[in-house]
C-alpha cells in the first residue's frame, strides 16, 4: 500500500529586524508656522467698480461706433462719390460715421471702471486698521486706475494717491486730473499719452464691491488735501463690512 507524502513546505523568512535609525523621522522644526497675523484684505486692494453693466455697455457702444464708422465713412462714403453723388449727400453720409465716432470716444475716454490701492501688512488685518490707513493714506500711496481704451479695451494707469487732483472740465465728465508730463517724458513717441483725466462716479451702496467704503474715506482725504476744491459728493452712506 502506498503513502501519500506531504508537500514540502518552505519556511517563511523572518523579517528584519527594525531599528530606531530605519523608521521615518519627522523634524517638529520642518512644519510650516501656526502663527503669524491672518490677512483679512489682500495686498492689492479693489477699492472702487463701476459697475459690470455700465463697463459692458459703453466697451459694445464703443466698438459699434467703430463698426459705424467703417462702414459709413469706408465702404458708403466712397461708394458715393464714385457714382456720382452730390458733394452735400457725400458729406452726410461721412458725417453719420464720424460724429458718433468722435462723440463716443470723447465723452467715455476718462470713464473709469476699477481702483484698486496697495496697502500694507498692517492695514490688511483687519477692517479697523484698514479704516486707521484709509483715514490717513500717505501720498506715496500706489493706485492703479482702469479705464476704457479707444477700442473698448481695459487701459490700467499706475499714480499714487498725491497725484489725484479734484477738477471740473469738459462740462463736468472729468472730476479728477494728474500730471503726466513726467510719465510722458519717459514715453516712446509712438506710444499713446498717458491718461490725465478721469471721471469716478458715485456708486450706490449695493453696486459697491465689499471694501469699496475704502475709497469713500480715500476720496474725502484727497478733497481736504486739494487746494483746488472739495472731492465730488458721492450718493450713499459710508458703511464697513
Amino acid at each position: 500500500m502506498s503513502t501519500l507524502k506531504k508537500p514540502a513546505v518552505k519556511p517563511k523568512p523572518s523579517p528584519a529586524p527594525t531599528s530606531a535609525s530605519s523608521t521615518p523621522q519627522f523634524d517638529e522644526s520642518s512644519k510650516a508656522p501656526t502663527t503669524g497675523p491672518k490677512f483679512v484684505y489682500p495686498e492689492r486692494l479693489i477699492i472702487y467698480h463701476a459697475g459690470t453693466g455700465k463697463i459692458v455697455f459703453l466697451a459694445s457702444l464703443k466698438l459699434t461706433t467703430i463698426f459705424s464708422f467703417a462702414l459709413f465713412d469706408l465702404w458708403a462714403f466712397p461708394t458715393f462719390v464714385s457714382g456720382g453723388a452730390s458733394i452735400y449727400q457725400s458729406l452726410g453720409i461721412a458725417l453719420c460715421g464720424l460724429i458718433p465716432l468722435t462723440y463716443v470716444a470723447y465723452t467715455t475716454t476718462p470713464y473709469v471702471t476699477t481702483i484698486h490701492m496697495y496697502i500694507p501688512q498692517f492695514a490688511r488685518v483687519s477692517a479697523a486698521n484698514l479704516e486707521r490707513f484709509a483715514k490717513g493714506v500717505p501720498p506715496a500711496t500706489k493706485l492703479e486706475i482702469s479705464t476704457l481704451s479707444f477700442i473698448g479695451k481695459p487701459r490700467t494707469s499706475t499714480l499714487t494717491v498725491g497725484d489725484l487732483k479734484p477738477t471740473r472740465k469738459r462740462w463736468g465728465m472729468v472730476n479728477y486730473e494728474r500730471d503726466t508730463t513726467a510719465a510722458n517724458a519717459e514715453r516712446k513717441w509712438w506710444r499713446f499719452r498717458a491718461v490725465g483725466e478721469f471721471n469716478i462716479q458715485g456708486v450706490t451702496e449695493k453696486k459697491l464691491p465689499r471694501s469699496g467704503w475704502v475709497w469713500r474715506i480715500v476720496n474725502e482725504v484727497v478733497g481736504k488735501r486739494s487746494d483746488g476744491g472739495g472731492a465730488p459728493k458721492e450718493k450713499g452712506t459710508q458703511t464697513k463690512k
